[in-house]
């Protein structure tokens, strides 16, 4: 459950950026982001924000923009061997838990001291996809040739109720495979295979880029990575627009990212369109 105003934190750029989405979003603060940022909102007002080097994890709580305790810990408070690198993870637990994990560890930072817990205390998200026997009402998708550099290509075209219609093509990627996936709003998976220069080691696309449709986020299978095959996904909403990942924001709340862009839904609302990415919403107390 969330509250009427929903608070959303979102990384643009070298910031950590907290909004407030009512009638319309209004930012409410922002901070300084370390190069790889972890962070969640644990309520409306606080902010969890994880950075790392070699030995140790900092993790910070900022309340409404100022930093009011910044506690580090090394891989030894995860019963870790001192060679791990320690690249954490930020999540609540079903109760509002704030939990940092290494690997398949994770320690409770929000209390008095560190404490172990396990996995089992994460909260659970909600699917925000799953596969539909049929298309939603008034909407189908076609594969078709794109001839490019590379040969011939697989396309997608996407047709809806109106004047709604949206072809995806990529000059390296080809669609394999269409499976719609909601139906408020509706929402299209294409499943892509890599078809460009061999590239000797896995690159995963950036999340953020210069734009276009080869600017995807890929779900990279590394066991197909060893082998030589490289496969994405790419997401179609309402043959309008494309978003390279779909997330749950917990509850009712889910986001759709593309860009640098992340679109806040409730439902089948759109609620906001906002700057960045990796967006978290504060949880309803």
């Amino acid at each position: 459950m969330f509250a009427a105003v929903v608070v959303v934190a979102t990384l643009v750029d070298d910031k950590v950026v907290v909004t407030a989405i009512d009638k319309k979003p209004k930012k409410l603060w922002s901070v300084p982001a370390p190069t790889s940022p972890s962070f969640l909102l644990g309520d409306a007002h606080t902010l969890w924000l994880a950075d790392h080097d070699a030995k140790t994890v900092t993790v910070a709580k900022i309340v409404d923009g100022k930093t009011v305790a910044t506690k580090q810990y090394t891989p030894a408070d995860w019963k870790l061997p001192a060679t791990v690198y320690p690249v954490p993870s930020l999540a609540l637990g079903a109760h509002g838990e704030v939990l940092v994990g290494i690997g398949k560890a994770w320690l409770r930072v929000d209390g008095d001291a560190p404490q172990l817990v396990d996995a089992s205390v994460l909260a659970v998200r909600p699917d925000v996809l799953a596969p539909l026997p049929a298309p939603p009402a008034g909407y189908t998708t076609h594969l078709r040739p794109h001839d490019t550099e590379m040969g011939t290509l697989q396309a997608v075209s996407c047709t809806g109720p109106g004047a709604k219609r949206m072809m995806w093509f990529s000059e390296i990627w080809s669609a394999a495979k269409v499976t719609w996936m909601r139906t408020a709003p509706p929402i299209a998976q294409i499943d892509t295979d890599y078809r460009g220069l061999p590239m000797p080691t896995p690159m995963p696309m950036p999340r953020q880029g210069s734009g276009g449709s080869d600017d995807i986020d890929l779900d990279l299978d590394l066991d197909a990575l060893s082998t030589g095959g490289r496969h994405g996904v790419v997401y179609l909403e309402s043959c309008t627009h494309t978003y390279d990942r779909v997330f749950s924001l917990g509850g009712a709340l889910w986001a759709g990212e593309h860009d640098g862009t992340t679109w806040v839904w409730q439902d089948a609302r759109l609620l906001a369109t906002l700057k960045g990415w990796d967006a978290v919403a504060a949880p309803e107390r």
